[in-house]
Order: C-alpha cells, then structure tokens, then sequence
C-alpha cells in the first residue's frame, strides 16, 4: 500500500488560544469534510478540551465546581492571562490522504489518562461537563486515537463529495 502524495493546498496549521477561536478555526478546518457541521462541532469539544483540561490545566472537578458558581468564563479569561499560560496554545493539524482528511490536535499540557472519559459514563450523564470526548466522538462518528501522554488526538473522515451536503441538517418547515 502506497500513501497518496499530499501537495501543500492538502495540509494546513491551525493555531488556537480560546474558546472564540475555536469556533473559528474548526468550521475552516472541517468545511471540506463530509458532514462539515458533524465535523465541526466535533472539533470545537476537543478544541475546548485541549484549550481547557491542557492549556489551562483545569480538572474536572475545578470546572464543574466553577461552573456551578458561574465563574468559568472569567475563570479561563483570568488563567489565559497568567504568565504561566498566556504563550500556550493549542495546534490543529488538517492533512488529505486520498479522499480522507486526518486530524491532530496537540495542546501544551502534561497529557491525561483519556481512557476512561471514552466510555459513556452515568455518574457524569447529569454534570455540567465531563461529556466533550463522547459528544466529539458521537457528533462526528469519530474513532479517536489518543497518543501518550495524553495531549495529542487523532481522528479522520470523508473528505468532501460534490453531492453531499455541507451543512447542518435540514428541518422539515411543516
């Protein structure tokens, strides 16, 4: 088996500090793709994993703790403008195989045992956070591939076809 040449147009760099752009950057990375919104909102939960749980080393008991008081927000503003962090971001690497587009996405943090947060679990059904492997991964039929120590994941999708539809699902008007 032969791996396809990539020419530069095939492969991009994508560089994230916040939550903004995230958003961002996400919907440019995935608009190529088959199923672009799926895609999209896939990226965006572990984008904001890397921005939150690697770049700014909140667990989850601290979110849930400052989300319950409705500090996040300014919590993550606060910690992204601590010397500590403020030069870290997050990479998203898109590259074309074939008709495939593979992702990686590598944040400055130490890693994390992912491998219970791939299983669906009930005691965290409810919580306000704990859920953005498992919505990534069900959004985007996405088999995630976590590599040691835990601050790098890899997935990949169909890129494009011309008949397929880009964005998010239609609704019936009736």
């Amino acid at each position: 088996m032969t791996a396809a040449a990539e020419t530069p147009s095939d492969r991009a760099l994508f560089v994230v500090r916040t939550h903004a752009d995230a958003r961002t950057v996400a919907a440019e990375a995935a608009a190529a793709c088959a199923n672009a919104w799926a895609v999209t909102e896939a990226l965006v939960e572990l984008l904001a994993n890397a921005i939150e749980h690697g770049n700014l080393e909140f667990d989850f008991a601290a979110k849930a703790r400052l989300l319950a008081q409705g500090e996040w927000q300014a919590e993550v503003a606060r910690r992204q403008s601590l010397p500590r962090y403020v030069d870290r971001v997050v990479v998203l690497e898109r590259s074309r195989v074939a008709d495939t587009w593979r992702f990686e996405i590598r944040d400055a943090g130490g890693g994390f045992d992912w491998r219970p947060w791939l299983l669906a679990d009930h005691a965290r059904r409810h919580a306000p956070n704990g859920r953005g492997i498992l919505i990534a991964r069900q959004l985007g039929r996405l088999d995630l591939e976590y590599l040691a120590p835990g601050n790098r994941v890899r997935f990949a999708v169909p890129a494009q076809n011309n008949d397929q539809e880009k964005s998010a699902p239609q609704r019936n008007a009736g």
